[in-house]
């Protein structure tokens, strides 16, 4: 597959804030388990909940990169079709589409 320097620079782009959103919430999972006062214990569950959530979706956001493509058909009608671009399409298509519908 040819990547125009705009995906390359989507790809980087997309990649690193997926990457700081791991990294961001693997932190606030750290400070929460060994920082937070007993007296928040109850609403630690909700962060530890929240953290792990955002964690995740950081995590499939970043291996299914995806790009809307339309293009005009015979019938004078817009098609739009999603090309992958991220990590997940070295294993299938499937796989990048169950990521992204999270």
């Amino acid at each position: 597959m040819h990547f125009t320097s705009l995906d390359i620079f989507f790809i980087c782009a997309h990649a690193i804030s997926g990457f700081l959103g791991v990294l961001g919430n693997a932190g606030l999972l750290a400070a929460i388990r060994f920082r937070s006062p007993s007296s928040w214990k109850s609403y630690s569950v909700l962060l530890v909940n929240c953290a792990f959530i955002d964690m995740v979706a950081c995590f499939c956001s970043s291996m299914a990169i995806e790009r809307f493509v339309s293009f005009l058909v015979a019938s004078s009608k817009f098609v739009t079709v999603s090309v992958y671009l991220g990590p997940c399409t070295l294993i299938s298509g499937f796989v990048c589409h169950c990521l992204h519908c999270e």
